[in-house]
């Protein structure tokens, strides 16, 4: 079957000539590592990996005219995983994060409505887009399911210090140093929400005597 190949390398000032029918991933120049980008009719090699991580770092890449013929083979697949997970993560590098939560929420459904690492990138775009509730429900998901998952402790805790709601964002910080120990992070988060209680209480105490 052709491939449809989105040529990325020509502004990395490479002089092999990729823009051929065939997929030469072998190929010895600097921007072989950048060689996935090999697109079947159907999408389904869109890269070769399912991993949402990793489709970031060729993201950036993508033109809007790429974007758009992505848009068009979802209009025929709309259950291509592949495709989703490539188009939230162009969306992302472009800051459209309201854009990506339907493709989330899509993706939820189709793999697993449990994955920690689709809901807490669901709950950074809600951060983003200021629904601070929404992206507490996410961090809440997960850890209703995994109490110990250390990403969603930190953000959940980061989201909650900036709620100032911060004797359950300690909580959280003291419960990630009781699975992980002395974390730096962890360390100095917990001294700041400290001294922002101590503040706190005594703010309160300074306007209950006025």
């Amino acid at each position: 079957m052709s491939k449809t190949i989105y040529d990325f390398r020509d502004e990395s000032g490479c002089d092999n000539n990729h823009k051929t029918n065939e997929c030469d991933c072998s190929t010895d120049c600097e921007c072989a590592a950048d060689c996935r980008d090999c697109i079947n009719e159907d999408g389904s090699q869109i890269p070769p990996t399912k991993s949402l991580v990793l489709y970031t770092d060729i993201a950036t890449k993508f033109t809007k005219s790429q974007l758009v013929h992505i848009n068009r083979q979802l209009e025929v697949d709309p259950n291509n995983v592949a495709l989703l997970n490539l188009r939230i993560a162009i969306l992302e590098t472009q800051g459209q994060y309201a854009s990506t939560l339907a493709d989330y929420s899509l993706l939820l459904k189709l793999q697993d409505q449990h994955s920690a690492i689709l809901l807490l990138k669901r709950a950074k775009a809600h951060d983003k887009l200021g629904d601070h509730e929404a992206a507490l429900r996410d961090y809440d998901i997960i850890l209703e399911h995994n109490s110990s998952n250390i990403l969603a402790l930190f953000g959940r805790s980061d989201l909650l210090f900036k709620l100032r709601q911060y004797n359950p964002a300690l909580q959280d910080i003291e419960k990630i140093l009781t699975l992980e120990g002395g974390l730096d992070y962890a360390l100095e988060k917990r001294k700041k929400l400290l001294d922002a209680i101590v503040n706190k209480k005594e703010h309160c105490s300074v306007k209950s005597t006025i």
